[in-house]
């Protein structure tokens, strides 16, 4: 079986870096989804750092041999030998004149980035060398300059403030997570002791300015762009959150609005990213973070940030599993909101701790070689009880796998909204020129015989995200799984059997 990789990569567009999410595996394997570049007007919080050198032959060369790798690999490792119906040679003939007389590798990348883009497939993207480099600096004044001002705005109106940011690993945070409602970015959680928390941003606040760049404008942007995507919620909410992106330390002037939409404005000066840093294969270093704890204090709460790191989740949730059978939790929840997917063995594993039936099974993957299936090992001491599925636009991949395998088998209810409906396998590699590139070898369809890729994961019972609760200091998504749970059965076996 192939080693599979992938990246979550929230968009590289124009020589602009919007942020790096994160990154995981799956199956033998890794899954993940890869917000590629977009070739429209996209907005970019952290610019690329700018290259002062010249495109040397050199540079031009191993271009051309990373240009020769992208289509040969998609071309022969696509699991539809009819590349799903995109004339690949006719895409070569076209962009390769292009790459030809490129000047620079900014357009070299764009051709790659263009060629993938072809497909309409998520998990296919350029990786720039750079996002593997901590020390990468780039002047955000200088870098910008030449950039349009925002539509209604007149040069140099709100121009960025000449702070400094790394573009390295993601290594600071605001702690601040954030979702699009009504077009709007509005603060959905803030993580205790994060830099939002210390500047007192609250949820339901919502994001109108970062370095008196106004927002909501390249929200649109965005959301038409990707109009008839199911991924459009994970781009829209991807470009709010890299907003808000930098190195530990960096700093931004942030202004938000209040419950009464009052301008609000706040300084956020970023710390290291919370959780335990983690890496593997080809693909940059990442944190993962997990959050165990009781609810209603008869409900077992579990959430973790990417499918990643498969000694620690199955440790704490070995944990968290023994709680609640020691207690009599009255249910389990799982969230995965968020949650970009990762390592597809995984999510088989996590399943083990809540089904008792023998050859149950999430789904199955196909390649040009034939069927892999997501089989099911049960755990001798799981969790046999209500058990709920908190899912959003931004739950992907291995999350999308996970939360449709056991709805197929009918031992989990799902709450929240639709996932991002992309879920092909796929692998990282090295290119000639220092990039990674991620590509899909395979195709995933869930046990019932739902195409995941560009439908998503509906929920049981949908709960649209409401501005007025979070102010509150509400989560209705959460509130709604508690709901069930406490009025369900005392003891619920898995519908799968029994061994």
């Amino acid at each position: 079986m192939p080693i599979i990789a992938r990246f979550d990569f929230i968009g590289l567009c124009k020589r602009r870096v919007l942020r790096i999410a994160a990154a995981s595996v799956t199956a033998a394997a890794l899954l993940g989804m890869a917000v590629s570049c977009c070739k429209t007007n996209a907005p970019a919080e952290v610019p690329q750092a700018v290259s002062v050198s010249t495109y040397t032959d050199e540079q031009k060369r191993l271009d051309a041999e990373s240009f020769e790798m992208v289509w040969t690999r998609i071309r022969d490792r696509h699991w539809d030998p009819g590349i799903g119906g995109v004339d690949w040679q006719g895409v070569y003939d076209e962009l390769q004149p292009r790459l030809v007389a490129a000047t620079s590798r900014n357009q070299a990348r764009d051709l790659m980035q263009d060629m993938v883009q072809r497909l309409g497939q998520s998990h296919f993207a350029i990786i720039p060398g750079e996002a593997y480099e901590e020390d990468v600096i780039a002047d955000e004044a200088t870098a910008d300059a030449a950039t349009p001002s925002t539509a209604g705005e007149t040069p140099g109106e709100h121009a960025p403030k000449p702070k400094r940011r790394r573009l390295g690993r993601g290594e600071g945070s605001s702690g601040v997570e954030v979702r699009v409602i009504d077009g709007e970015a509005v603060v959905t959680a803030v993580d205790p002791g994060s830099a939002g928390a210390d500047a007192g941003v609250l949820p339901g606040w919502i994001i109108s300015k970062v370095d008196g760049r106004e927002l909501k404008p390249r929200l649109a942007t965005i959301a038409e762009a990707h109009a008839d995507s199911s991924s459009q919620s994970y781009y829209i909410a991807a470009t709010a959150m890299a907003a808000l992106a930098g190195g530990d330390g960096d700093s931004m002037d942030v202004e938000f609005l209040d419950a009464d939409r009052t301008p609000v404005t706040k300084e956020l000066t970023l710390k290291k990213a919370d959780g335990e840093l983690t890496a593997f294969g080809n693909l940059p270093k990442m944190y993962l973070r997990i959050d165990s704890r009781r609810v209603q204090e008869s409900i077992q709460y579990f959430r973790f940030n990417m499918f990643f790191d498969p000694s620690r989740i199955s440790t704490e949730l070995a944990k968290a599993v023994k709680e609640a059978r020691d207690q009599d939790a009255k249910g389990f929840i799982i969230d995965l909101r968020g949650n970009p997917g990762g390592i597809g063995a995984i999510a088989m594993g996590v399943g083990g701790w809540f089904i008792d039936a023998k050859n149950q099974k999430l789904g199955t993957m196909t390649t040009r070689n034939g069927t892999i299936n997501f089989v099911i090992y049960p755990r001798l001491n799981g969790y046999r009880g209500p058990l709920a599925v908190l899912i959003d636009g931004m739950s992907a991949s291995t999350s999308e796998i996970f939360a449709a395998g056991m709805k197929d088998l009918n031992r989990a209810r799902l709450f929240g909204s639709r996932t991002a409906g992309a879920a092909l396998p796929s692998t990282v590699e090295i290119l000639p020129n220092g990039d990674r590139f991620q590509y899909a070898i395979a195709n995933y369809v869930s046990t019932n015989g739902l195409v995941l890729e560009g439908n998503g994961v509906e929920p049981d019972e949908s709960v649209p995200l409401d501005r007025a609760a979070l102010l509150t200091g509400r989560d209705p998504v959460l509130d709604a799984a508690v709901k069930w749970i406490l009025s369900e059965p005392a003891t619920k076996l898995s519908s799968a059997g029994s061994n």
